[in-house]
């Protein structure tokens, strides 16, 4: 029966590690870089409303449709890769800089579950950031042709349908980038390195083989694009992934990355003299 209490007793200390962390990576000043990254596609299409340059047209139609597609492209090449850099390497990197990481260590838990608390508060912080962002560029996006065809395009089926393969792909490259940011934080004490090959390989998978992009976040978000990607004539083609095996695939790779980070959470050692 005691073993039992501890188990019940685990959830709420996660739920208590992960409300620490979220409000940690929000409200410090290494979140500075986040909020800049989202106010970028936020400017742009604000000042694209307050200038209405397609007002007369009435509705939206095909080049409104490219345009959230490019908005879309660049948050998740950008601003969730960018964003998801920032908070979840910081997450350990951050608190071994502020010389507090030893504090969690000393918890009466097990460090897999502390640092699992740690990745769902930078989980919950990113996704506080990204999605409110996705809403609110897929307002602004719409709101030059106004009200009456915002409304008509949203209720004809293709605005849901665009909405949820946008927030999806957000929530799924969130969770992706999140596990390996995270998994970075606790192997490297120098991220800068493995942060820019991985952006590397992501940005050359248009041109890997089919076998190779299996292996990328990117190609398994690109699934739920809404509106399709002409890649270039350089690009190699490959069959779609179905949605649902991108989702199968982006969980279990970042569930494997998370399976990484916990073992290497059992050898960690804390020395402040060497960062």
């Amino acid at each position: 029966m005691s073993g039992g209490g501890a188990r019940v007793g685990l959830l709420p200390q996660l739920l208590t590690l992960a409300r620490q962390d979220s409000l940690r990576a929000l409200w410090s000043r290494r979140a500075i870089p986040v909020y800049l990254l989202a106010a970028m596609p936020l400017s742009v299409l604000a000042l694209r409303a307050v200038f209405r340059p397609w007002a007369n047209e009435g509705g939206t139609g095909a080049p409104v449709s490219m345009i959230g597609l490019g908005v879309h492209l660049f948050m998740l090449r950008f601003v969730v890769f960018f964003g998801c850099a920032t908070i979840f390497i910081n997450l350990v990197r951050g608190e071994m800089l502020d010389r507090t990481l030893h504090y969690r260590l000393v918890l009466p838990m097990r460090r897999e579950a502390v640092f699992a608390g740690k990745y769902l508060g930078g989980l919950a912080a990113a996704l506080s950031v990204f999605l409110p962002l996705a809403l609110g560029c897929y307002f602004l996006l719409h709101l030059p042709h106004g009200f009456d065809a915002m409304s008509s395009h949203f209720f004809s089926g293709q605005g849901p349908r665009e909405l949820l393969g946008y927030t999806t792909a957000i929530l799924l490259a969130t969770t992706a980038y999140g596990a390996f940011f995270f998994t970075i934080g606790l192997f490297s004490r120098s991220p800068l390195v493995p942060v820019g090959l991985f952006l590397a390989w992501e940005a050359a998978t248009p041109f890997l083989p089919p076998i190779l992009k299996a292996m990328t976040v990117w190609y398994h978000l690109m699934s739920f694009n809404p509106v399709p990607l002409e890649n270039g004539v350089l690009a190699v083609m490959a069959d779609p992934t179905p949605t649902w095996l991108a989702t199968v695939g982006l969980v279990g790779g970042s569930a494997l990355l998370l399976s990484a980070a916990a073992w290497r959470s059992r050898t960690l050692e804390i020395n402040y003299t060497l960062d």
